[in-house]
């Protein structure tokens, strides 16, 4: 049943797109699709509340974007090639020259900045790939020692290393001895062989070793390993 909803869905489709461009003008469809693509993928942005605002939720709207930036593009390079070679070419320049030095900011200096590392969460993410690298006998506790909007009970940012490893369920948790606890239930940590806090502070260092005397500590860039001895 669900394949052939799948399959109904595929034709109807493409029926549809059939149909509108036999009567019209692709570009005319193309700019119609693209503003839905647009309001579609603000929709992230716009209906939730945490962390606003919060233009990564909006990421899916740069591709629409530079497709309307290149209808208008097209538009102009056919008014100007009817009329004088030259000033196309010089169109063609300046538009290259800018792609160029937008390119050179965006992708080269600015995606190089700690802000827009921070943004994306990469310490989580090296957190959770180093989870993956270990054996899934070990027991291991991630302390979710930073704020941020509860999810089960658990603050949000929690939710970028259950992503990476898989373990969003209680279950797999289990499977993989994974879980995750809050700095004031620390001392509820059970025979672990590993305890990861998101943020490296003195102050979860001391309590990490206050109740874990026989503790060894490795750094790894951003974060901290604690690595306990039973």
């Amino acid at each position: 049943m669900k394949n052939a909803f799948i399959v109904g869905i595929v034709i109807a489709v493409s029926l549809a797109i059939f149909t509108v461009f036999h009567f019209v003008h692709p570009i005319v469809v193309l700019t119609i699709g693209d503003i839905f693509w647009m309001i579609i993928m603000a929709l992230p942005s716009i209906l939730t509340k945490e962390g606003l605002p919060h233009a990564l939720r909006a990421i899916g709207m740069i591709p629409a974007t530079f497709i309307l930036a290149g209808i208008g593009f097209e538009f102009l390079w056919k008014i100007f090639q009817e009329r004088k070679r030259a000033i196309s070419l010089i169109l063609i320049m300046t538009a290259g020259l800018l792609i160029i030095i937008a390119n050179g900011s965006q992708y080269v200096s600015w995606s190089q900045k700690q802000e827009v590392k921070d943004s994306f969460d990469e310490k989580y993410v090296q957190i959770g790939n180093y989870l993956n690298d270990l054996e899934p006998s070990a027991k291991k506790y991630i302390i979710i020692n930073t704020g941020g909007t509860l999810v089960n009970n658990i603050p949000m940012p929690s939710q970028t290393i259950m992503f990476i490893t898989n373990t969003y369920r209680t279950i797999e948790q289990q499977e993989k001895n994974i879980f995750y606890v809050l700095p004031e239930n620390i001392n509820q940590i059970e025979n672990p062989d590993i305890i990861i806090p998101l943020e490296n502070n003195d102050q979860i260092k001391k309590e990490i070793i206050i109740n874990f005397p026989r503790v060894q500590v490795a750094n790894f860039g951003d974060f901290s390993v604690f690595k306990i001895s039973n």
